[in-house]
């Protein structure tokens, strides 16, 4: 389920989108590490590249192939050439462990059976941040 508009309560939410694709999120990675929110980083041979908000890790596009980095080392890849990396298949690149990932668009949240309230969000237009807090 997606949700896009500026508050809700008492519900379960799998993820939250955020408009224009200035976010995403990596999953179920077989290298754990790898897993986290990556935030957009401008445009990298004509498609948009994402870092990890540890700073650490990578996903871009090479011309030929989406590729995921973790400290400069290719743990997967995907020949897919989609737009956005969550519309690619991920597989193992030269030092990914099974499984490859799973990548979303936006934020995902795993709330199991928890009920979550999300407040009211707010974007900021110059830097591109969301805000929804979570209680």
């Amino acid at each position: 389920q997606a949700y896009n508009h500026t508050s809700y309560s008492d519900f379960e939410i799998d993820t939250i989108i955020v408009p224009g694709g200035g976010v995403l999120t990596v999953l179920h990675a077989g290298t754990p590490t790898i897993d986290g929110v990556y935030m957009y980083a401008g445009q990298v041979n004509g498609k948009p590249s994402y870092i990890s908000n540890l700073g650490a890790n990578l996903i871009s596009w090479s011309g030929s192939e989406w590729q995921m980095f973790e400290e400069g080392v290719e743990l997967y890849d995907s020949p897919d050439a989609v737009d956005y990396p969550w519309q690619a298949v991920w597989t193992l690149g030269t030092a990914g462990v099974t499984p490859p990932p799973d990548v979303y668009e936006g934020i995902f949240i795993e709330s199991g059976a928890e009920e979550l309230t999300l407040g009211a969000a707010s974007y900021n237009a110059t830097t591109g941040v969301l805000s929804v807090p979570i209680n």
